[in-house]
Formats: C-alpha cells, sequence, structure tokens
C-alpha cells in the first residue's frame, strides 16, 4: 500500500478549481478521459519535461477508488519498458493525481487517424507487447482488458514502440485458482471462455485479446464487433470454424453457456481465419494460435515470442530495447 515512508507526497492546498498550475507542474490541455477522471499534458518545471496527469476524484467519504490504488499498487512493482511506467503520486484533499510518461497517442487513435502501418513495423510493435505481456505474466498479474485504446503508442521518425497501460482492473494469479468475475475485458476483444461464463480462466484470457489487437492493427477494423454477448459469440464463430478445431474443448464444454455455443457453432458455416498480409503465412499461423477458442490451446506470451513470425525481431537486440 501507499505510505509516507515509501511514497513522496507532495501536499498542496486544494484551492483550485481549472487545475492550471499544480505546484512544480505547469497543467496544460487535456488529453484523455477515462472512467474516474481525465488524463492532461503537464510539463514539470523541476525535471523540465512533459508527463501525462491523471487526475481522480477522491471522494471524502469514500477514498480513492480501489481500482486507482490497483493500478498505482502494480505500477510500483513492474518494470519493463513495455510497461507504461509510473512517474509520481501527488495527493490532494479532493483529487489524487498520477503521472505517467506522455505517449504520442494510443494504438486506437493510431489505426483510424493514420494511415495503416507497414507490416514489418506491425510485426515489431506485435513482439512488443508480448514482451511486455511477458513480464506481466511473469508476475502473474492478469491484465484483464487489453485492447487499443489501452496500448500507449510512441514514436520518433521511423522508431515506434508499445506500451500496455491503464490496470485498473488487473488481477494477480493464485494458486489455487480463485473465483473471479468474467465480467472484464471490452467485449470486443473478450476471450471465448469469459463469454462462456468461466470464473477460473488464467492469463491466457490475454493472449485472446492481443491476437484480436494485432490483426485490428493490419485490418483497420475490429476483428469480432459483436453487440452483445450472443452476437460476439456469433461474429467469433462466423471466422473461426467451431469444427475446424476439433471436437474436444475440455476447458470450455463445464462452462454455463457451452451448449449455447455449442448450437450456434452448429448453425453456422464458419470460415477459416484468413486475410491478406502480405504473404505473411507465419503471421496468420500466430493468429490462428492466439485466437484457439479453447485456451489450453493458445500459446504463452514466452511461447510467442519464440513464434517464426519474429524470426527478425528475436536475431536483432536493438528490436529487445525499444527507444521509450
Amino acid at each position: 500500500m501507499l505510505g509516507p515512508s515509501n511514497e513522496r507526497y507532495t501536499r498542496m492546498n486544494d484551492s483550485f478549481t481549472d487545475l492550471v498550475e499544480l505546484e512544480n507542474y505547469e497543467v496544460h490541455e487535456e488529453v484523455g478521459k477515462g472512467q474516474y477522471g481525465c488524463v492532461r499534458r503537464v510539463f514539470d518545471r523541476l525535471r523540465q519535461c512533459e508527463f501525462a496527469m491523471k487526475i481522480v476524484e477522491s471522494d471524502r467519504n469514500t477514498g480513492v477508488p480501489p481500482s486507482i490504488l490497483k493500478e498505482v499498487g502494480i505500477l510500483r512493482e513492474v518494470d519493463h519498458p513495455n510497461i507504461v511506467r509510473l512517474q509520481d503520486v501527488i495527493f490532494c484533499q479532493t483529487k489524487i493525481c498520477i503521472l505517467y510518461e506522455l505517449a504520442h497517442s494510443d494504438l486506437h487513435k493510431q489505426i483510424y487517424t493514420q494511415p495503416r502501418l507497414p507490416l514489418p513495423k506491425i510485426r515489431t510493435l506485435a513482439y512488443q507487447l508480448f514482451l511486455g505481456l511477458a513480464e506481466l505474466h511473469r508476475q502473474k498479474i492478469i491484465h484483464r482488458d487489453l485492447k487499443p485504446a489501452n496500448v500507449l503508442f510512441f514514436h520518433e521518425g521511423d522508431n515506434m514502440s508499445v506500451k500496455i497501460a491503464d490496470f485498473g482492473i488487473s488481477r494477480v494469479s493464485s494458486v489455487p485458482v480463485k473465483s473471479y468475475t468474467n465480467d472484464v475485458v471490452t467485449l470486443w476483444y473478450r476471450a471465448p471462455e469469459l463469454l462462456l461464463g468461466s470464473t477460473t480462466y488464467n492469463e491466457l484470457i490475454d493472449i485472446w485479446s492481443i491476437g484480436c489487437i494485432i490483426a485490428e492493427l493490419i485490418t483497420r477494423k475490429p476483428l469480432f464487433p459483436g453487440k452483445d454477448v450472443e452476437d460476439q459469440m456469433r461474429k467469433i464463430l462466423e471466422l473461426i470454424s467451431f469444427r475446424s478445431q476439433g471436437e474436444d474443448f475440455p476447458i470450455l464444454q463445464n462452462l454455463p453457456l457451452f451448449q449455447k455455443f455449442k448450437k450456434i457453432g452448429e448453425e453456422i458455416e464458419g470460415k477459416e481465419l484468413d486475410f491478406p498480409v502480405e504473404d505473411e503465412k507465419e503471421c496468420i499461423g500466430l493468429l490462428k494460435n492466439c485466437l484457439m477458442l479453447d485456451p489450453s490451446r493458445r500459446p504463452s506470451a514466452s511461447q510467442a515470442l519464440e513464434h517464426p513470425w519474429f524470426q527478425k525481431e528475436q536475431s536483432e537486440e536493438n528490436f529487445l530495447n525499444p527507444l521509450f
């Protein structure tokens, strides 16, 4: 937990309303908005550099939202080039301000406001995503909400990198496995076991989400844009043939909605996951591995890093250490 003994506090009078200035920080325009507050660009006068500041209202009765404390707690323990870095935590009377490194944008904005990235760049960013995810999973952290908007995008000229962010609903996995809520992960990136009602899932739900993100980077549209849980199941089975992945689904078949899922699959003549990626069969191979319906057949993040599609990244040390 946070405390005076292990966190630098900046106490200040809470009389400001527009957040024009915050002691050593010049607070500028809003660059994002979330469930618990806004994110603004700030300039640190002491360090002479810019940061992103998440400004969260702290209710006098209930205190700081638990998800904010969870995110701060996780980021204080994790240090990796492909995970957003926590810079500072500033407590006020009715607000908590959290400083992160400032990104140029996020992947959602990059996908939908900029020209499509060349496949070699997408491959490099995908490799970095798996690097960050492997570190999270090594520390037993399940992200539980991976999507393009929660991946920060940095670039300087031709050099690009990504960092995983937003850990508000992340969980630390345990042995024996505890029961978790399955109402996690934005619907379009939600793994089948969650859609079918699993409460004992593991980190492989993040692998499914990464597969969806990589496909979206390539096609510039969501892979499974469902309207609700049933429509999401249908969208998945329209693109991934139920029969093509075999008859045995040991993890899925005991879940509450499996029979409904199976019935939908029998009604749909599913396709084989495929789309043009400049003759990169290895790319399709990795996506198929990540998007296996049964989680026990998906690779771990560490195994994904060894996939042949990443041969160039594996052999070039500069890709192992992103610039940002």
